[in-house]
């Protein structure tokens, strides 16, 4: 459902290097073997949280990586997320729109455990990224790489990109290093060590969304009651 929690698995294949062509090398029988450690490749994993169905207001969701033998890099995974806006009653929202990062306004508290250690914590997780990327990004960043992170953006036409389609429907795919600073610093592996992330949703979905008022008769509601599920990415 949630955030396919992405890290990369890094591995070293030792090889003898190749050999010498200097005659001196050649003869030089006491020297020590070398060996070709450099990283062969790298591949992408999705890890889903515990439960599958539990990512309603005040949820904890708890995504846990436990095989040690991976040597995982945190600061090129990214956090999968997909979902809708709706009415209450689940017909579509025809004047609502996330908000600039809506969907880290989904979350109270983002935090990643080393060992069940907590090495960093995000409160406030959609007013601390955008305080934290504003200043950050620039024309250099890619747009779709910002787009597919719930940024909301503007294209060469001076046209406004959002978040959601048409239907109401998201799909974003947040890199790490947006939401935690230590992703963002730390660009080297990590072994040996169990992983976890823990996210909690917020008590209320009001501040990831803004909302049009409609034209209405007098006495009714001017703003519809909305609703965001999260469901499989």
């Amino acid at each position: 459902m949630l955030s396919n929690f992405l890290l990369l698995y890094l591995r070293r294949s030792p090889s003898l290097a190749k050999p010498l062509r200097k005659m001196a090398d050649i003869l030089e029988i006491r020297s020590d073997v070398m060996f070709d450690e450099s990283v062969s490749h790298y591949e992408v994993h999705a890890h889903q949280p515990y439960t599958s169905g539990n990512f309603n207001n005040n949820d904890e969701i708890r995504i846990s990586i436990q095989h040690q033998e991976l040597n995982l890099l945190p600061s090129r995974s990214s956090i999968h997320i997909s979902g809708r806006i709706t009415r209450e009653d689940g017909a579509h929202a025809t004047n609502a729109v996330l908000v600039n990062c809506g969907i880290c306004h989904l979350f109270d508290d983002i935090r990643y455990e080393l060992n069940a250690i907590e090495i960093d914590r995000c409160k406030n997780a959609g007013l601390t990224s955008v305080m934290k990327g504003s200043p950050s990004f620039n024309k250099s960043h890619n747009d779709n790489v910002l787009a597919n992170a719930g940024w909301i953006w503007e294209d060469y036409d001076g046209n406004i990109k959002h978040v959601e389609d048409d239907n109401g429907y998201f799909d974003v795919f947040i890199p790490l290093s947006m939401i935690l600073g230590f992703a963002e610093d730390y660009p080297k592996i990590i072994v040996n060590m169990k992983h976890e992330l823990i996210l909690t949703r917020a008590r209320t979905d009001l501040n990831a969304v803004l909302q049009t008022q409609r034209e209405v008769e007098e006495g009714a509601r001017a703003y519809e009651n909305l609703k965001i599920t999260i469901f499989k990415a």
